[in-house]
Parts: C-alpha cells; sequence; structure tokens
C-alpha cells in the first residue's frame, strides 16, 4: 500500500469504549492509514447480527471486534463473581459469539478479533486461577482456545494475542479508575500495542509486508570465520554455550522464513 491510497474503513465494535484505541489507530502515522468508526457502545451482538445496521454502510475493509470475556459470556460473568458454573454453558457462549463473528465475513474483507484476557478490576483468588473448572484464567484459556478453533477454518477472521499487549505495558496495562470513570479497561500502552499488531496484521494481509533479514556468515551464524578454520573448528551446537545460541539463531531465522499469510484485504471499492 502506497502513500497515496486511500485509507482503509474500519468498523471499531466493542462493549467497552473503544474511542480512546479508535484515535491511536487514526492517529498513526505509519502505514497503512486506517480509518476507524466506533461502533454503538455495547451493542456488540445487535451490531454483529444486523445486516442492514448503519455500521455496515459503506463496505467496511476491516472490522475489528474487541469484547471481554464477562460481557460474552454470562456464565463466566457469574464465575467471576465466585459462583460454581458449569464450563460447558461458558463455552456455549463461546460458541454462539463464534457464531456472530462468522456471520460477519460477507460484510467486510477481514475481522480481527483480540483474545480474551482476565479483567484488571477484579480481586484474583491466584492459587485458584488455574483450578480445573473452577479457575478463572484456566476457563478463559479454554474460552480462548474454543474461539480459536471456531474461527481457524473460516478465510478472513483472525484472531489476535492481546495478552503480549498487557505484558509490554506492565503494570500500565490497566488502571481501575479509568474503568469506573469512562468505561476504558485498559491503559494506554496496550492501545498502542494494539495498533501496530492491527497494522502489521493489515499489511501482511495486503501484501505489503517485506521480509528480508541481511547478514554474514562468520562470527553471525556460526562461531569463527570459515577460510581460516575450516568447518571442524566452527563452533556451532555442542555442549558449549556459544555454539547452542548460534544453533538457536538459526532455528529462528528458519521459523521467520515460514510465517505469514496468504489471504488479502484490499480497500472496498
Amino acid at each position: 500500500m502506497t502513500g497515496s491510497a486511500r485509507p482503509l474503513r474500519c468498523v471499531a465494535i466493542s462493549d467497552f469504549n473503544i474511542e480512546n484505541f479508535a484515535g491511536y489507530l487514526s492517529q498513526d502515522p505509519a502505514l497503512p492509514v486506517v480509518e476507524p468508526h466506533a461502533a454503538p457502545f455495547g451493542q456488540v451482538a445487535q451490531v454483529l447480527v444486523d445486516a442492514g445496521h448503519a455500521c455496515w454502510t459503506p463496505r467496511p475493509d476491516v472490522v475489528i471486534v474487541w469484547t471481554q470475556p464477562q460481557a460474552v459470556s454470562e456464565a463466566f460473568h457469574r464465575l467471576l463473581d465466585g459462583e460454581l458454573v458449569d464450563v460447558a454453558a461458558v463455552i456455549e457462549d463461546v460458541d454462539r459469539f463464534a457464531a456472530q463473528l462468522l456471520g460477519v465475513t460477507g460484510r467486510t474483507g477481514c475481522v480481527l478479533v483480540p483474545s480474551w484476557v482476565l479483567p484488571a478490576h477484579r480481586s484474583a483468588a491466584r492459587l485458584l486461577e488455574l483450578r480445573h473448572d473452577t479457575g478463572a484464567a484456566n476457563v478463559l484459556m479454554r474460552m480462548n482456545v474454543r474461539l480459536a478453533e471456531r474461527l481457524a477454518e473460516t478465510p478472513g477472521v483472525h484472531l489476535l494475542n492481546a495478552e503480549r499487549w498487557l505484558q509490554a505495558a506492565g503494570p500500565r496495562a490497566t488502571n481501575p479508575k479509568l474503568w469506573y470513570m469512562a468505561k476504558v479497561p485498559f491503559g494506554p500502552e496496550v492501545f498502542q500495542g494494539a495498533v501496530k499488531d492491527v497494522k502489521a496484521a493489515l499489511l501482511g494481509l495486503g501484501g505489503q509486508s517485506k521480509k528480508l533479514i541481511l547478514l554474514d556468515l562468520d562470527d553471525t551464524l556460526w562461531g569463527g570465520i570459515l577460510g581460516d578454520v575450516g568447518w571442524e573448528q566452527l563452533t556451532l551446537g555442542g555442549h558449549d554455550q556459544a555454539g547452542e545460541a548460534f544453533v538457536d539463531f538459526q532455528r529462528a531465522l528458519k521459523a521467520l522464513a515460514v510465517q505469514g499469510g496468504r489471504q488479502r484485504v484490499k480497500p472496498s471499492r
């Protein structure tokens, strides 16, 4: 995408106040240029199932559906409140939400869905968070896996790892005051991280991302100079800390070579 290309029209749908994220997305100077439009606050299901909603005209190039797990699943909400719930009911809620997402694919070129994270304003019983069927973190992981499974076979729908944005932001990821004052669950650093990943995803899907790694061989892919010491004396692998590091570096380069998607998203005519 060149600098002269028209902005991608983006509809942001959320059960929280997403205006901060939309602001960062619209002001970010990196390509592609995105023109975000926030859907009505807290009307996720209504907007997703209503093909005649004003959000869908003109046809958006990309839709971002960013939700909180306790808003999508009433059963999970009750779990957070300390009730014992049937995890099957939580999974049913996830399946219902996935069906709503899949119903949007005909109205846009691309759907991006940040994964669910635990709400920061709840008090966590850390020892019990991963307890089977009753731990909130355990159930949340199962919710994200289920959602990924339901979306996996549908072109144009992509799950983003929101947990990375919170980890990168650290203590600034959340602020309970923001939630209670403005229904904003995350700090600016989280939204900025999201913008970066959203734009990277759009570049990749649009065929505009470039992967180019230029590096030397000697003392880069292995330790030593091949022409001086011969291949037998190179530092690579074995029970040597430097040799192991060179092997891991080569593996990382190989992994980069096979990454990337094939689908493209283009501006609507």
